[in-house]
């Protein structure tokens, strides 16, 4: 398997990594470590999350780490990163908005 981030996920990595910064810079490095670690070991196990219920996209999964949901679907030889966000979102609203 192949970890493969969207647009979106780079960014939402990027926009955590740096509000987690303004507070403690060495934190925000072991939160975005945390993060990436986690979404690498789904190259081995891709499945052993969650389906997201209710959403539209029935191959989307999630990953808790920490605080921090990543929204995943594995498709063929990848794992496709589609979001990174705070735990307190909503993720079906944000979905559909992605939708629109």
């Amino acid at each position: 398997m192949k970890v493969v981030f969207s647009t979106a996920a780079k960014r939402d990595v990027v926009r955590i990594a740096r509000y987690i910064a303004l507070e403690s810079p060495m934190q925000s490095r072991a939160v975005v470590a945390q993060i990436h670690r986690r979404i690498y070991e789904l190259e081995q196990f891709p499945r052993s999350c969650p389906t997201i219920a209710g959403v539209a996209d029935t191959a989307l999964r999630k990953l808790t780490v920490g605080s921090f949901n990543v929204l995943y679907a594995v498709r063929g030889d990848r794992v496709e990163v589609s979001r990174v966000l705070h735990g307190a979102r909503d993720i079906a609203r944000i979905l559909a908005d992605m939708k629109d």
